[in-house]
């Protein structure tokens, strides 16, 4: 299932030399065997989202950094990313939903402004959830379409119609009625 999907990213991204990053909102229940095995791994609420305010300041960071030597995109194989020693990171954060609460506007805020930067600034961040809703990404249109843009999975959906798009939170039903309407 999901989980099982994220160990094989987490495992082909460290064989490919990135720092990869687990965040465990259900502290150690989501991916306990990766505790030891990853860059580094945060379990429980809080220390998940003190992690992704981290994410943001490195995107924000390493933008900085790129402008400073001129770079307008990470490429490995670019002299000023080796002199900056900057590897690729990836942050990735199972029931993402237990962090990205709508009410917490602040937070949500801030992986929106780090998910707009974060691929040119080697960078990249997976959320997670049984339930691709509205809601499990902070309510958030912008973080939505960031993670839609061609840089979502979706794992063994229930239906045909949750597996191409963030369902809206009222989703009740055939997500196709509407389009069998129409003549």
């Amino acid at each position: 299932g999901k989980s099982y999907a994220l160990s094989v990213i987490a495992h082909s991204l460290l064989d490919a030399d990135w720092m990869t990053i687990i965040g465990d909102p259900q502290n150690g229940q989501s991916m306990p065997d990766w505790q030891d095995a990853a860059s580094e791994y945060h379990a429980g609420v809080e220390a998940v989202e003190a992690l992704l305010y981290r994410f943001h300041a490195e995107v924000m960071r390493r933008s900085e950094m790129h402008a400073g030597v001129g770079m307008s995109y990470f490429d490995t194989e670019d002299p000023r990313v080796q002199r900056l020693g900057l590897k690729p990171l990836m942050v990735i954060v199972d029931e993402c939903h237990l962090v990205l609460r709508p009410e917490n506007r602040k937070l949500v805020k801030a992986v929106e402004e780090a998910v707009s930067l974060a691929r040119k600034t080697g960078c990249g961040l997976i959320l997670a959830t049984q339930l691709p809703q509205m809601t499990s990404l902070g309510s958030s249109i912008k973080l939505r379409d960031a993670l839609v843009a061609g840089n979502t999975l979706a794992l063994r959906l229930s239906n045909r119609g949750s597996a191409t798009s963030i369902l809206p939170d009222t989703f009740v039903g055939d997500p196709f009625a509407d389009r069998k309407s129409v003549v």
